[in-house]
């Protein structure tokens, strides 16, 4: 079966593809006629899109077919676009579509993943580690980062499930960019430790590896949404900073301290806030390229001729999700 992806469809067309459960409604009633419905938001890589099955009396039919599939779930679906308050949404209802799980799917079919080639970046951030000078904070990363299984599972993490680098590859994508104006903010401000700023750059979000899940859509695991990734990343950095019996344990709490600053603010999930300049850095370094970005992928998405695009306002925070 050949994917029609959300991007692609169009008012009229005849859907039978499949789609990842984003949310799924409960059944309600009509309120002017006997019968029953029910709503699911459906995506794939390229964007959502509401389904609506309008069912007849028949309750035993509708339950059936509702409690046949769950969130996250891949299900096939059968109907046609229409179009309600402007927006497409696909359209079911008895002897003409129906939605069903399926185990036939392939999983690039529902996750964006980044454009650069994710190999490259890899070998830019080795080269970022081997390059840094201070010894302790170059055997920290070294002993993050040349365990291949991690270095695999950090460069194929979203760097966020919703507001910017929402895909595979972008938090590496990220880190990156947050690197490369490190960089540029060291000529400006000589007297910036670089390497504990481009430290924090590499480790701040180092969390978001074990806070979000990627299978057919990037959901928050348990530990993500109890701990969050400040919490998850501090702990992470922590244990591998105390395999090192001669660390400074001045240069130990500047590195935690960046992880725990790094939103910036109380009120947008930091424990603390930034206390010394590398960590005022690095906080506006992840602001400036998270929002950015953020306005980018905005632009990108919008169904619009229009050259400007919401930026989120001083008291808005793009890191919460």
């Amino acid at each position: 079966m050949t994917k029609q992806f959300v991007k692609d469809l169009r008012e009229g067309d005849t859907i039978k593809s499949h789609f990842v459960v984003i949310k799924k409604e409960s059944i309600q009633k009509y309120k002017n006629k006997q019968g029953f419905y029910f709503g699911v938001k459906l995506g794939d890589k390229t964007g959502d899109i509401n389904f609506k099955f309008w069912g007849n009396d028949d309750d035993h039919m509708i339950k059936s077919m509702h409690s046949s599939f769950d969130e996250r779930d891949v299900v096939q679906v059968t109907g046609y676009v229409s179009v309600y308050q402007g927006k497409n949404q696909i359209t079911a209802k008895p002897g003409y579509g129906q939605i069903t799980k399926t185990d036939n799917f392939e999983a690039s079919d529902f996750l964006k993943t980044t454009t650069k080639d994710i190999n490259e970046m890899k070998r830019k951030l080795q080269q970022i580690i081997n390059d840094t000078n201070n010894v302790h904070i170059k055997l920290l990363l070294k002993d993050l980062f040349d365990d291949e299984h991690f270095m695999n599972r950090y460069a194929n993490s979203p760097a966020a499930k919703s507001m910017h680098h929402n895909y595979v590859g972008g938090l590496l994508e990220h880190v990156l960019d947050m690197v490369e104006i490190a960089k540029t903010t060291a000529k400006s401000h000589q007297q910036l430790d670089l390497d504990l700023l481009i430290c924090g750059c590499i480790l701040h979000d180092i969390g978001k590896v074990e806070e979000i899940n990627t299978s057919t859509s990037i959901t928050y695991t348990t530990k993500g949404s109890l701990l969050g990734h400040i919490a998850i990343g501090y702990n992470m950095v922590e244990q591998r900073i105390q395999k090192f019996d001669l660390f400074p344990e001045y240069l130990a709490m500047k590195i935690l301290h960046m992880i725990l600053s790094h939103h910036g603010k109380l009120e947008w999930a930091s424990p603390v806030t930034p206390k010394f300049p590398e960590a005022v850095a690095l906080h506006n370094i992840d602001n400036l390229d998270a929002k950015v970005k953020s306005t980018i992928q905005i632009v990108e998405n919008a169904n619009t001729k229009d050259e400007w695009c919401h930026i989120p306002q001083k008291n808005e925070s793009i890191f919460l999700r």
